[in-house]
């Protein structure tokens, strides 16, 4: 299920659907099916470089959680979501890399540093279709590490692939108590999912969103084709996430409300 999904996930991104209508009308030998493929390329493309609607269909996500607008002064931990670092590259570039989601690392230090007493739980494996030697707690470890973040602190769980089974391992591991207070940091287009899938494995986690996109109100006027491509395409694999989430019953709510 998860390579069908990986490859589902990537066939079906807006990018590579535009793409795809473009060789398919290039390559079709009826002209008004070749006509109308090309025209709805065209016309996609020229959408996403002209209007902001990556931040439209992302805006959504970041702004359902907020941060607290007080953090308690008391926390028993901190769990950070995987996807914050590039393993393969780093594994090959024997240096931590961040990805575009490499927030969730720095802001998991900040408040690491934040609440000495705390316990940081990083939670994720490698998210690779094809399996090699790469894991990317490894990596968190070495970062953490370079970011003064007390070895004391750190646990690391190394075997997760998907939101789910952050959820499902790090529980294993953490142990919660019923009134124990744990802040969830990962991006915040990924927070509702990842807050959904928590509350269903019975951990009522403090969201702690971390790498936004897009402007809390109004639209950037990128006109990029590949930056509005790219939020897009996040913006996709989120949506269509929450859907299989909650066909799957990994969480009770299809948009989980804060």
């Amino acid at each position: 299920m998860f390579l069908i999904g990986k490859l589902f996930g990537l066939a079906c991104r807006p990018s590579a659907l535009l793409t795809i209508c473009l060789i398919a009308g290039l390559c079709f030998r009826r002209k008004k099916a070749s006509r109308i493929l090309m025209a709805v390329a065209g016309m996609g493309f020229f959408l996403c470089l002209v209007l902001p609607v990556g931040d439209w269909a992302l805006r959504p996500l970041e702004n359902r959680f907020q941060s607290p607008a007080e953090l308690p002064e008391h926390i028993d931990g901190i769990i950070v979501l995987g996807g914050g670092i590039n393993d393969r590259i780093s594994q090959d570039r024997q240096t931590p890399v961040l990805s575009p989601a490499g927030n969730r690392m720095t802001t998991g230090a900040i408040l690491a540093h934040r609440y000495p007493g705390s316990r940081l739980i990083f939670s994720g494996g490698s998210g690779a279709v094809i399996q090699g030697q790469a894991n990317e707690s490894d990596w968190a470890h070495i970062l953490f590490r370079e970011l003064e973040v007390p070895e004391t602190q750190i646990t690391l769980e190394n075997r997760s692939r998907t939101t789910w089974e952050n959820a499902i391992f790090s529980k294993e591991l953490a142990h919660p108590d019923p009134g124990s207070i744990w802040l969830l940091v990962t991006s915040a287009d990924h927070m509702p999912r990842a807050v959904g899938m928590f509350r269903k494995a019975g951990w009522n986690v403090i969201p702690y969103p971390t790498g936004y996109q897009t402007l809390a109100h109004g639209n950037q006027w990128l006109f990029s084709l590949s930056g509005t491509l790219f939020k897009l395409d996040t913006a996709f694999h989120e949506w269509a996430g929450l859907f299989a989430a909650r066909l799957r019953h990994e969480t009770d709510s299809l948009f989980p409300k804060p």
